[in-house]
């Protein structure tokens, strides 16, 4: 059967197009006989190649022919190979464009996102809780001042100031920012250091008697002793000097001085070269009666070593009982105090520090080993922070008595940062501390187990100045020493 299949316009046009093509073949019949080859390389007429697969012999006139027919043929193929490198080429080019501009858009962006971010991302990095308008206000008035004050401005003046009042507007009561080049002066004050030449004097007279003089000092090497008396400084009268003009004038650090010294009817000259100075912040004798004594004026790097040594030094056999002096002890580094109270006392909780969170900063603990001396412990209104935590883990321990006035009341401890690039720095009331019964004896103090004053005449003296004979404080504590 015949498949039947209607046909379409396209089909028709398609099949009247074909007919004029084959027709068109058949008249070029002849034509393969006049030019075998031209459209292939067999010839299916010739009765030596009835296969088709042998080559026939072309005529000269051919190879002619199929010479140029290479040539073009190679050369347009040439031109095709140009034609489409140069395309590709021309491809390429706009690609690795499209891409610079692509990635340069990415960059653009990029550093638009870091800008943006650095101008209120370092708010949050830089100034944690500060809002960007608040720093763009500190910048807009650095700049507004510098652009139009109608003096020349320092600009390291106008960041004194911001910074100084920065420090300020929290009002630490014990806090404050150190200017440029005044931070190793605190560190001096922090370890009881100065410039000098190693004497504390009186005036008596017409001339200035010397009180003390500072072990290894330039004083006590040009051979000035307690009981000399200066009588000229620098060919100038003694007379003419108050005490605290004499302190400046020794202040003068690698400063060579003369002095007219007079001892015992004879008069000599020395000279004294001013130089950093340890006080002696660490003193002690042995008062007789199985009782030593130990005063510690501050607690700087090295006391509580120093406290020890001196302890093992005068505990000798017999020694029954100590008088620790911390009156007028303003404080100082807790981890000295610390360790002082880790020698006197037996094992247990010596003092505890606390942030603003109320989380526990540090933890301060004692050994079992003590000194096991029976303690009386002399504290007044001049006893402050560190010094206040060791009088009252004594007290709380039951190690010992308290004698004296109330303590000054200070129980946060600060901690400090220096700027080396300029020599400024800030100390900073950081934490709080508290004694081994859990309080706080900041603006409170330490009320004394037994209540003593000092002589009226004896209340502006140094405590080191006081005779021990006519110290009212210290001998109510060798009374109940002696007890």
């Amino acid at each position: 059967m015949d498949d039947f299949t209607e046909k379409s316009s396209d089909d028709i046009e398609r099949d009247t197009w074909a007919d004029a093509f084959f027709a068109d073949v058949m008249k070029d019949e002849e034509a393969k006989h006049s030019a075998p080859g031209l459209y292939g390389q067999f010839d299916p007429n010739d009765p030596d190649d009835p296969d088709g697969d042998q080559d026939s012999e072309p005529s000269e006139k051919f190879y002619d022919w199929a010479e140029e027919a290479a040539r073009k043929a190679a050369k347009r193929e040439k031109n095709t190979s140009i034609a489409i490198a140069i395309a590709a080429l021309a491809v390429l080019i706009l690609l690795v464009a499209a891409c610079v501009i692509f990635l340069g858009v990415i960059i653009k962006k990029a550093f638009e996102t870091t800008d943006s971010g650095s101008a209120s991302g370092s708010v949050t990095a830089t100034f944690p809780g500060a809002g960007s308008g608040q720093v763009e206000k500190l910048e807009a008035v650095f700049k507004f001042i510098s652009d139009n004050y109608y003096l020349e401005v320092d600009p390291d003046d106008l960041i004194e100031g911001a910074v100084a009042g920065m420090a300020a507007s929290i009002n630490d009561p014990y806090g404050s920012y150190i200017g440029p080049a005044k931070f190793d002066s605190f560190s001096d004050y922090l370890e009881g250091r100065y410039s000098g030449i190693g004497i504390v004097t009186e005036r008596i007279g017409a001339g200035l008697s010397v009180k003390e003089v500072t072990p290894d000092s330039p004083a006590e090497k040009a051979g000035i002793k307690p009981g000399d008396v200066v009588t000229a400084v620098d060919g100038r009268a003694a007379s003419e000097f108050t005490e605290d003009e004499l302190k400046n004038y020794f202040a003068k650090e690698d400063t060579a001085f003369s002095l007219e010294i007079e001892s015992g009817g004879a008069t000599r000259t020395v000279m004294c070269k001013a130089e950093k100075i340890t006080a002696e912040i660490v003193a002690g004798e042995n008062l007789g009666s199985g009782i030593i004594y130990i005063r510690i004026e501050r607690f700087t790097s090295g006391s509580a070593g120093k406290f020890g040594k001196l302890l093992e030094e005068l505990n000798t056999p017999g020694t029954r009982a100590l008088v620790l002096d911390l009156r007028g002890n303003i404080g100082g580094y807790v981890n000295e105090a610390v360790k002082v109270a880790d020698i006197l006392l037996p094992e247990g909780t010596v003092a505890v520090t606390k942030d603003r969170n109320g989380n526990i900063v540090s933890e301060y603990v004692s050994g079992a080993d003590s000194a096991g001396l029976k303690l009386a412990v002399l504290i007044d209104g001049g006893t402050a922070s560190a010094s206040e935590l060791v009088a009252a883990a004594i007290s709380d321990f039951k190690a010992g008595t308290t004698v004296g006035t109330v303590t000054y009341g200070k129980g946060i401890a600060q901690i400090y940062r220096s700027f080396e690039h300029d020599g400024s720095g800030i100390n900073l009331s950081s934490y709080v501390a508290y004694t081994p019964s859990g309080k706080c004896i900041d603006g409170v103090g330490i009320v004394p187990d037994v209540t003593a004053e000092l002589l009226e005449n004896y209340k502006n003296t140094k405590i080191s100045e006081i005779p021990h004979d006519e110290d009212a404080q210290l001998e109510k504590a060798l009374m109940i020493l002696g007890d």
